[in-house]
Parts: C-alpha cells; structure tokens; sequence
C-alpha cells in the first residue's frame, strides 16, 4: 500500500471520528497482516510530474503509479466499475 493510500483512508476516517476503526485497520493490515507501505521518496518526484505530463493524470494517481513502479507490483483499480 502506498503512503499516499494510507493517509488518504487515515484522513477519512479520522474526519468521521472512526479512530478505533482507523486503528484496527492499521493492524490488520501491517501488523497481523503482510502489508508493506512503498513510498516515493522526495528524489523521484521528477518522475511523478514527468507521468503527470506525458499520461495527464493527476497527482493522487500518478503517485500510485509511481509507487508501484518501484516495487515492480501490480496496481490495483475500481475505476469504471
């Protein structure tokens, strides 16, 4: 899961007041479970604009783009369900 994921659900649910739920979804997934976090370090930001550029994404999707890059992994979508 990206840093950029985790925030946003950490966002989202801290807003809603969910901060038990918000806990055990951190435990769930990187304590019990195999869960790692990939983030895009400050160095590779040039390539996050430079994707921005050439696929016209924005900055929420191309970071997970990005992101999965480094790891060679798979990205996972619900877009157009």
């Amino acid at each position: 899961m990206s840093h950029f994921s985790l925030h946003s659900i950490g966002v989202i649910l801290g807003r809603y007041g969910r901060y038990a739920a918000l806990e055990q979804f951190i435990h769930d997934l990187f304590v019990a479970g195999m869960v790692h976090l990939v983030t895009v370090p400050p160095a590779l930001f040039g390539q996050i604009t430079a994707t921005m550029t050439t696929y016209r994404l924005d900055f929420d999707d191309t970071y997970q783009y990005v992101a999965r890059r480094q790891i060679d992994g798979e990205l996972v979508s619900f877009y157009g369900l």
